[in-house]
């Protein structure tokens, strides 16, 4: 989410604690703020401030935010706010959604339209080509080719949903090894499974305090725990590049008197290449204190001034989020 949208950023709860719940606990509110470098705006956070700063990308592709804030609230309730009100979003830049069931199927589906402008964006399909302006591989460039050009609307529609099922049933089958790869040139191709194993390895606190979640991450679908909740759901999102077509799985878990919570973007059609974000919700004694740390891949960040752009989308991501949580947290006060 080299820009991130509203029903994608608060992310989906998950946690691991695998055969042993009790080895895995949160961290302290103030462990929690170190993490995220944010231990000096402490007062401010606990106050009802929401905060949020840069944090260190785990490569030259990568926009990092941390943010933080608290809500009067209990962490059991925050979650089930947080998934009803905002997980559910339908406002206007969500176009379309949809979940998966089981295994999925075309049926699955059924509610995805090119829109807006579905004429211009059919003709894009039927002439992409390698680069990053699509994230499309080799494979689902072939398929849109072998339409035609004279393709229709509906013939178009129909094959990308086909290629939207493949990729999901790939990635359930096989975790990020079945990320299918964007095809970049005639001889390069890039995989999102590569940078979102960097965010995982990059989010250092998984390990100390959650080791089971990060082994999850990395692994999954393997040695899944038995308290491990999961969603899949398709998006068809108006981001600031382009209208976005997005596979998410989300998962939830509680960690003791808390929660970890965690959303995985393993494809996105336009405007970045994969996001992972990852929450801790932290009962505190005045409410829950929700730190949120987000890394998300883009091309546009990579090259001369790659350091300057990651700092002006750090803050991008930075305001529209705390925009997100500004709303989640007055709703839940109510």
């Amino acid at each position: 989410m080299a820009a991130p949208h509203d029903s994608v950023l608060l992310i989906a709860l998950t946690g691991l604690a695998f055969a042993a719940p009790a080895a895995a606990e949160l961290p302290s509110a103030a462990e929690a703020l170190e993490l995220l470098g944010l231990a000096d705006d402490r007062e401010q956070i606990m106050a009802g401030k929401i905060v949020s700063r840069p944090i260190k990308p785990s490569n030259a592709r990568e926009v990092a935010v941390g943010m933080a804030f608290v809500v009067r609230e209990s962490p059991a309730k925050l979650v089930q706010h947080a998934r009803d009100e905002l997980l559910g979003d339908t406002g206007p830049k969500n176009l379309s959604k949809g979940d998966f069931e089981g295994e999925g199927s075309l049926a699955d589906l059924a509610a995805l339209e090119l829109r807006p402008n579905a004429v211009e964006r059919a003709k894009q399909y039927l002439h992409a080509s390698p680069g990053e302006d699509f994230n499309l591989s080799s494979r689902e460039i072939a398929a849109f080719r072998s339409l035609g050009s004279a393709a229709g609307v509906p013939a178009v529609i129909e094959q990308v949903r086909r290629n939207l099922l493949a990729r999901y049933q790939a990635y359930r089958a096989k975790g990020l090894d079945g990320i299918e790869p964007y095809a970049r040139s005639k001889s390069k191709s890039w995989s999102p499974a590569g940078d979102l194993r960097a965010a995982v390895e990059a989010s250092k606190a998984l390990e100390k305090y959650t080791p089971d979640f990060r082994q999850v991450l990395l692994r999954w679908p393997q040695d899944l725990p038995k308290q491990l909740e999961e969603s899949f759901h398709w998006s068809n999102y108006a981001t600031p590049y382009a209208p976005s077509l997005i596979l998410t799985h989300e998962l939830y878990m509680p960690v003791g008197d808390g929660f970890v919570v965690g959303q995985r973007q393993f494809y996105v059609s336009h405007g970045y290449n994969s996001e992972q974000a990852i929450a801790a919700f932290i009962p505190v004694s005045e409410g829950t204190l929700v730190a949120y740390a987000n890394r998300t891949s883009t091309d546009k960040v990579e090259g001369f001034g790659g350091s300057t752009k990651r700092r002006i989308g750090s803050k991008l991501m930075a305001r529209q989020l705390s925009s997100l949580y500004e709303r989640v947290q007055k709703d839940a006060e109510k």
